[in-house]
């Protein structure tokens, strides 16, 4: 058998339960003592008999010795033997032997079942224990001759035989006393483990229910009460940790959900962010069929900005919730509406047949918000400039989608706002233009591209020059002159009308400084527009520019 087939059958025989172990523990203990008690005894019994044993035999050899002498001096060796013969009424012995000084055997005894003589013994005085034998030497004085022995040989057999018997019985009062042990120990231990028991079926009805409310009954002032009180105190703790961690969990989930809704959801209008704008199209990009379009409607509110500044930007944050639950109701229940930040709202259009489909939507939409919304006791109307591209027909991929839609709806505050456009390719080519344009008209100032033309007022009458209107005039690099009809409106738009304005300002009383010292006396008419004046420092600006140029001075 294997070491391991030898540990698997250790593992199987070994003791589940607390009460199997008392009971082995108590049958080890009890047969432990027992085993200690019949080896003490047993041992006793062997010193006992031993000794006993060996004084008969030296009682016998001193006897012998004390009658065979004379006739061992007298040379009479028939009455030595007879002497030996006593020692038959010693059912142990089984050799004897007289020796003279020289080792002579002079007389013998042996029992018939003995055919080996004894030998002499080297010492004259003593006794040998052995393992199946003991054996008595006693000496004899013998005048005028050296010293002789005798020497007298008993079996240990019967002796062992008593033993035998003696373990037997031992064995036989230990068996009945272990068994009766057994049964009074697992009568103990079942009245006493009873407790116990109960305790454990609590513990698994508690782990199986997860019921931490009940409790175990306290029978006793004793070490299972203070097991069972401690489990209760233990329930309590941890029925209390447990109401602590759902109201833990409760509010967890409650910030994850609230953590969600900010990640996704705008939490003005409650529409998706443009994070969840992003991945919801990726997502219905990849996963449209090869046979249906996706739309994207671009919107951007016309003139939001000024009903916020007007207003004030609490009506106007409920402006946009009105206008977030108008488009939900322009929309069907699978399409997605969000609100990508300030007046921008995106609508995404799933599984769509048709462009004619994206038109109906577009127009709804417009009308939806051309419809008056009251605020307060304020009545206002807001239109919207809808820019639309279509998947796959304007682009395969998110980003360059939203760009498309982007471009559409600049195009649609170019024709005039509050209407819808679709992505056209020439759109691009008129927004890279504007970029363009934008990006050198940045850089125009600071490198002094900007002239100014004068265009002379003349008095009809006289013929004379009387005046002058500044025209502003962009010498562009590689382009040559730009006229303001480029120029302006872009300037307007992207706020660089100030700047620019200010420059001509300057430039314009300038030379007009310039022309009064000439002696010609001029006036020069500027264009201001309606953003400079709407700039809370103008006057400051104006009074600067005219310090700077010493124009009050002529």
């Amino acid at each position: 058998m294997s070491w391991r087939r030898v540990r698997s059958v250790i593992r199987a025989l070994k003791p589940t339960s607390l009460r199997q172990r008392m009971i082995i523990i108590n049958i080890v203990g009890i047969g432990a003592t027992l085993a200690l008690i019949s080896f003490a005894m047993v041992a006793n019994e062997y010193l006992a008999f031993r000794s006993n044993l060996l004084d008969q035999l030296v009682d016998q050899a001193k006897g012998i010795a004390r009658s065979s002498t004379p006739s061992l001096l007298a040379n009479d060796r028939g009455f030595s033997s007879q002497q030996l013969g006593r020692l038959k009424s010693l059912p142990d012995v089984t050799r004897a032997a007289i020796f003279d000084g020289n080792g002579i055997r002079l007389a013998d005894y042996r029992v018939p079942d003995e055919h080996v003589a004894l030998n002499a013994d080297p010492e004259t005085a003593g006794h040998h224990v052995g393992l199946m034998t003991l054996s008595v030497s006693e000496p004899l004085e013998l005048a005028g001759h050296p010293p002789g022995s005798i020497r007298i040989e008993a079996s240990l057999g019967a002796l062992y035989r008593h033993l035998a018997w003696y373990a037997l019985v031992f064995l036989l009062a230990g068996i009945a006393s272990l068994g009766i042990a057994l049964l009074l120990t697992d009568r103990l231990l079942r009245s006493a483990a009873r407790p116990l028991l109960q305790l454990v079926g609590l513990m698994e009805q508690v782990s199986s229910d997860k019921d931490f409310s009940v409790r175990a009954q306290v029978h006793k002032e004793d070490e299972v009460g203070a097991l069972a009180r401690g489990f209760n105190k233990m329930l309590i703790r941890i029925q209390k940790r447990e109401r602590d961690l759902r109201r833990e969990l409760s509010e967890r989930k409650r910030i994850e959900r609230r953590l969600t809704m900010l990640a996704h959801f705008d939490t003005l209008t409650g529409l998706p962010n443009r994070n969840y704008f992003n991945q919801r199209l990726n997502r219905v990009i990849s996963g449209a069929a090869p046979d249906q379009l996706v739309a994207l409607l671009f919107l951007d509110l016309d003139n939001f900005k000024i009903v916020n500044d007007t207003l004030g930007h609490h009506l106007g944050d409920s402006l946009l919730k009105v206008v977030a639950a108008r488009l939900r109701n322009c929309v069907r229940t699978g399409d997605c509406v969000c609100r990508l930040g300030g007046d921008e709202f995106t609508i995404i259009l799933e599984h769509v047949k048709t462009v004619a489909h994206v038109e109906q939507i577009a127009e709804k939409v417009i009308d939806a918000l051309s419809q008056p919304i009251v605020l307060g006791d304020n009545e206002v109307y807001v239109t919207s400039s809808i820019g639309i591209s279509v998947h796959p027909n304007d682009s395969a991929d998110a980003v360059t989608l939203i760009k498309n839609g982007d471009t559409a709806m600049y195009s649609a505050k170019e024709r005039g706002k509050n209407n819808y456009q679709f992505f056209a390719v020439e759109m691009t080519d008129r927004a890279h233009k504007r970029l363009a344009l934008e990006t050198g008209l940045r850089h125009a100032l600071e490198r002094g591209e900007f002239i100014l033309y004068y265009q002379p007022q003349v008095d009809l009458r006289t013929g004379e020059i009387v005046g002058a209107e500044a025209l502003l005039r962009w010498q562009r690099p590689g382009v040559g002159i730009v006229g303001p009809q480029d120029v302006i409106p872009v300037a307007e738009e992207t706020g660089l009308i100030v700047p620019i304005g200010e420059w001509v300002l300057w430039a314009a009383c300038s030379q007009a400084n310039h022309w009064h010292k000439a002696g010609h006396t001029v006036r020069v008419a500027v264009n201001i527009s309606a953003r400079q004046f709407r700039e809370h420092n103008f006057v400051r600006t104006l009074a600067n520019v005219l310090e700077e140029t010493q124009f009050t001075e002529t």
